[in-house]
């Protein structure tokens, strides 16, 4: 053999490893946010999940003694996606779950609506001053002329709404909605509750309000595309989010409390356009001030009006944040996390966690009865994997 087709077989070999490099990264690297070097994420990656600190956040969300059993009391995670600084990180999934798993993701749907509604707000179709009678103008009584989008955004719209889940179902406005008297329209449903107070006067967290938003929304787009296209192309699809299910009641219109059915990757997309501020690929993807608007303090909450048992933070607009009032006494829910964390709560332990001071974002899917995760503890692991050497070293402004 000549020296030359040594030289040649070398270089031949080289090219062959850096194409079989770069499928593997493009694998490792699926679902990377757009316009971000994927040297930064290869870097990003192999520092984050060297550390002690986000082994030890793994651990508590994969026990050794997981159950596979009835749903208990015991952390049984089905799905983890985590975003750090606009890079997939890290992804783990339980038996018989993969990425390609599309979950159901219970209250964080509630999340997913707020923001589909500032899209929407974006694009023109409606605004969160209209009143909500411009679109259900049979909507009545005492108040009827005065309910705005914005009350239905902060859970404040005055209906008496009782919710409760399958441990109280005789007594739940929630299980009625979806599954008996109000299935059928279950936005219609709640315009017929009766008034408890007038709109703004009282914070209540209600699977209600976030379904009657969602009304608002499909009657905004009756006359253009329809709720599911405008979904399809003027939401998801824009973000890289193409595998997602929402269910809908007989008159068209999708659970925006409840039945969203979603990819991890895609849910922790949806945390990163929070994150961002409401910005992707460097445009403006929602209204300038959308995710201020959803992650503040909701104007209409005061701690005494919300019951502990969904102590998922406190109220902000279809977002629970940790944020404070403290002339009012409201404190932090979650006593040693930051106080800018951003959350979605599903029943059964389904979590979309925004950190935008360490710019990470964790997707969480579950099957555990509510209890079994401490959710202080998760976020405060959480918040402590990214230590302060990753965020020294991690050399990128966000691109998008």
């Amino acid at each position: 053999m000549k020296l030359g087709d040594d030289k040649r077989i070398e270089r031949s070999l080289a090219l062959v490893s850096a194409w079989f490099l770069l499928f593997i990264g493009s694998i490792e690297l699926r679902g990377q946010v757009p316009d971000v070097p994927r040297e930064h994420c290869v870097r990003s990656k192999k520092a984050y999940t060297k550390s002690k600190a986000f082994e030890d956040f793994v651990s508590y969300l994969f026990p050794e003694m997981e159950s596979d059993g009835p749903r208990t009391k015991r952390i049984r995670t089905d799905g983890l996606y985590i975003l750090l600084d606009s890079c997939p990180v890290y992804e783990r999934f339980r038996k018989n779950f993969s990425r390609d798993t599309k979950h159901l993701a219970w209250s964080v749907s509630k999340s997913v609506t707020g923001l589909a509604v500032g899209r929407a707000e974006k694009l023109g179709y409606l605004n969160r001053k209209d009143l909500v009678q411009k679109f259900y103008p049979q909507l009545s009584g005492p108040h009827g002329d005065s309910l705005k989008v914005e009350h239905l955004l902060h859970w404040a719209s005055g209906f008496a709404w009782q919710e409760t889940y399958e441990f109280a179902p005789l007594f739940s406005d929630v299980v009625t909605m979806l599954y008996t008297r109000g299935k059928d329209d279950r936005a219609a449903y709640v315009f017929r509750q009766p008034w408890a107070a007038a709109p703004g006067e009282r914070w209540n967290y209600s699977t209600g309000d976030s379904q009657a938003l969602m009304g608002v929304l499909s009657q905004s787009l009756a006359g253009h595309s329809g709720i599911y296209d405008f979904l399809e192309t003027e939401f998801f699809a824009p973000l890289n989010i193409e595998n997602w299910t929402w269910e809908a009641d007989a008159a068209g219109t999708p659970s925006g409390g409840s039945h969203l059915y979603i990819e991890a990757g895609a849910l922790a997309n949806l945390g990163q356009l929070v994150l961002q501020g409401g910005r992707w690929k460097g445009k403006e993807f929602l209204p300038e001030d959308w995710i201020d608007e959803m992650t503040k303090l909701s104007p209409y909450y005061r701690e005494k009006d919300f019951h502990r048992f969904f102590a998922g933070g406190n109220g902000g607009g279809q977002w629970w944040v940790n944020r404070t009032r403290s002339e009012e006494g409201v404190g932090k829910i979650y006593p040693d996390v930051s106080e800018d964390v951003i959350l979605a709560r599903g029943h059964w332990g389904q979590y979309l966690a925004i950190f935008p001071s360490k710019k990470l974002v964790v997707a969480r899917f579950g099957d555990e009865l509510d209890g079994a995760l401490d959710l202080n503890t998760m976020l405060r692991k959480a918040e402590l994997s990214v230590g302060q050497e990753i965020t020294d070293t991690s050399g990128i402004e966000n691109a998008n």
